[in-house]
């Protein structure tokens, strides 16, 4: 969600599954002047979901160095 930006209304009969389920996760820490966390996620796709076309991921004060999909760099 971004800064200054309300989270929409979600009522119980609008809910969906989540789309990705994450299978599993691997993070690594570099700690010097500046922290660098590199984390390595595997996500499958939630069977019979929706949303399962896109996924989205955020975070705050984040800077994305790189993204790999099926380890071929996007």
């Amino acid at each position: 969600m971004k800064k200054n930006e309300s989270a929409p209304e979600v009522f119980r009969a609008d809910y969906e599954p989540f789309g990705w389920r994450l299978e599993r996760a691997a993070l690594r820490f570099e700690i010097g002047e500046a922290t660098r966390v590199f984390s390595t996620l595997d996500f499958e796709p939630t069977q019979g979901s929706e949303t399962a076309r896109r996924i989205e991921l955020n975070g705050d004060q984040l800077e994305l160095v790189s993204v790999r999909l099926d380890g071929r760099e996007l």
